[in-house]
C-alpha cells in the first residue's frame, strides 16, 4: 500500500490507541515500510499526541493515558538527549582540534555556525 503520511498517521493513531503494537506489527498490518511508520509517528508526536515507547511487556508503541504514564517516558527520552548533546560536543571538540592541526582554514564548526 501506497499511503500519504498523514493516512498512515491516522490508523497508527487508532493501532497504538488500542493497545501496545509493536513497529513489525504495524508494518504487517499496513503493508508500509517500518521509516514511513517511524516518520507517521513523529508526526504524530509533532501534533500532540503522547505516543510512547514501552521497553517492557507489554512492548511496543502505546498512547499515554495520564501525565503519571508519560512522564517516565519523556524523562527518559530527555536524558537520553542530554547524554547524546554531551558526547557530541565532545566529538565537535576533537574534530576541531583535528582540522586546526591540519591546518584548514574553514572548519566544520565554522560551517554550522553559518548555517
Amino acid at each position: 500500500m501506497h499511503r500519504t503520511l498523514p493516512e498512515l498517521a491516522k490508523i497508527v493513531l487508532a493501532e497504538v490507541a488500542s493497545g501496545p503494537v509493536t513497529i513489525d506489527e504495524l508494518r504487517r498490518r499496513t503493508g508500509e515500510g517500518r521509516r514511513k511508520i517511524e516518520r507517521s509517528v513523529e508526526l504524530l508526536r509533532e501534533r500532540g499526541h503522547p505516543i510512547m515507547s514501552r521497553v517492557r511487556p507489554p512492548f511496543g508503541l502505546a498512547l499515554a493515558r495520564s501525565s503519571e504514564e508519560f512522564a517516565p517516558f519523556v524523562k527518559q527520552i530527555y536524558s537520553r538527549q542530554a547524554a547524546m548533546f554531551s558526547h557530541l560536543r565532545s566529538m565537535m571538540k576533537s574534530l576541531n582540534a583535528m582540522e586546526e592541526g591540519e591546518g584548514k582554514q574553514l572548519t566544520f564548526l565554522d560551517e554550522l555556525r553559518a548555517a
